[in-house]
């Protein structure tokens, strides 16, 4: 989860890009996004907060997300794995072992969240993702407690994970500091990678 993105779930080595006539210099013979099945015990009763409530995200949400993406969000994906917004969403919630919509109180989508596991040989790790949406910028305040909370669920869904990640892009810093101030820290031991359209992107994780 990020300010927002954590760029969606979109691992570097997992990534493949279709949008060919928004990025023209994509990398080719990357592999598809493998799937990954749900996590068995999962409730999909909505659950809600004093903000925000949470669900899982309808295809209206999805198309509501892909029109209204956040622009550094857009622009991260983009850069990131050559996706547009819906190719974005739509494989992040596709991979996802646990995905939630958070829905602002007036009835906006703030956000699509969500984890995924690519290496199930890796059981202790997991990537964490989220898409925001511009209602979140006339409700900041909700946005970030709705944030807090997600997180939580996340947590408290995947007891397995140790540690959860993702790649971000080092030039989104409203998304950095999000990351920070909801308790994630870069690795700097990581390095950087270049995305398939440019920039560069940090690593940023948190324990469970």
């Amino acid at each position: 989860m990020k300010e927002t993105s954590i760029a969606a779930a979109m691992p570097r080595e997992a990534g493949v890009a279709s949008n060919a006539t928004e990025c023209n210099r994509l990398q080719s013979g990357r592999h598809p996004l493998c799937g990954v099945p749900p996590q068995p015990g999962q409730s999909n009763n909505p659950t809600i907060n004093h903000n925000c409530t949470f669900r899982p995200p309808t295809p209206e949400d999805i198309t509501t997300l892909a029109r209204e993406m956040r622009a550094g969000d857009r622009r991260e994906v983009l850069r990131f794995a050559g996706m547009d917004a819906r190719e974005a969403a739509e494989s992040s919630i596709a991979n996802s072992a646990w995905c939630r919509a958070a829905i602002l109180p007036d009835g906006n989508l703030a956000a699509i969240f969500g984890a995924c596991r690519f290496n199930l040989l890796e059981d202790d790790c997991a990537v964490a993702w989220s898409l925001s949406a511009n209602a979140v910028e006339r409700h900041r305040v909700a946005f970030w407690r709705g944030s807090l909370e997600a997180l939580g669920m996340m947590k408290r869904a995947m007891p397995q994970v140790k540690v959860f990640h993702n790649w971000v892009d080092l030039d989104y810093a409203k998304a950095c500091r999000w990351l920070v101030r909801l308790g994630f820290s870069r690795d700097l031991g990581a390095g950087t990678v270049r995305g398939v359209c440019g920039g560069v992107f940090g690593r940023f994780s948190i324990r469970n």
